[in-house]
């Protein structure tokens, strides 16, 4: 809704806000396109996040504030993006930074059909957008990581509350079994009693 929100303020076609990858990243950099119905969203989509996609979006971040001029025909466009830019007739695309502690994290492209639609004027709302999208994006994206980080400290406690119940049966095994049994029962009862999969593996 964002994108679209944008495209219709700056009348244009479409708008992206895509995010770049980074060295060692394990997340899928976000891409969100307006305007575009299905299967054309999925296929422009899966371009940009391929790894020739991947680096035309970092060439950009460091280019921006940026126009691209006939970009269907400009090689630096991945070939799978200018037949699907030609085939929409985009004329422009204007692609912004979005940064945030100096840092460029994303960018935000919103492209025309008309070759001299984006002015001076047009660019530095662009500019202003992008500026204002940065720290909401940036909550989003720690609130990923602290979500991610919250799964893998979960995952190690059982993991290490099941060594100790691994440790105790090898040394008793009557209170190993016991262990497992009281967590076997204790999960079926928070099943039963209709908490959800995730609260009961977490009794």
């Amino acid at each position: 809704s964002v994108t679209e929100m944008i495209a219709e303020f700056v009348g244009a076609t479409n708008v992206t806000i895509e995010g770049l990858s980074h060295v060692g990243a394990t997340s899928t950099p976000y891409n969100i396109l307006s305007g575009v119905e299905e299967p054309y969203r999925s296929r422009w989509v899966e371009a940009r996040l391929s790894a020739q996609g991947r680096e035309f979006v970092r060439l950009m971040a460091l280019e921006a504030p940026c126009l691209l001029l006939d970009p269907a025909n400009d090689d630096r466009v991945p070939p799978a993006e200018r037949r699907m830019l030609a085939a929409g007739g985009i004329q422009v695309a204007a692609i912004c930074p979005i940064r945030s502690d100096g840092e460029v994290f994303g960018i935000v492209c919103a492209a025309s059909k008309i070759a001299d639609y984006f002015t001076d004027d047009l660019m530095a709302v662009l500019m202003a957008i992008a500026d204002h999208l940065a720290p909401a994006i940036n909550v989003a994206l720690l609130r990923d990581q602290l979500e991610a980080s919250y799964a893998h400290l979960e995952r190690e406690s059982r993991e290490s509350l099941s060594r100790l119940a691994d440790a105790a049966e090898a040394r008793d095994p009557h209170t190993g079994g016991h262990l497992r049994r009281i967590r076997h029962y204790s999960v079926e009862l928070a099943r039963a009693v209709g908490l959800t999969e995730d609260d009961a593996q977490a009794i």
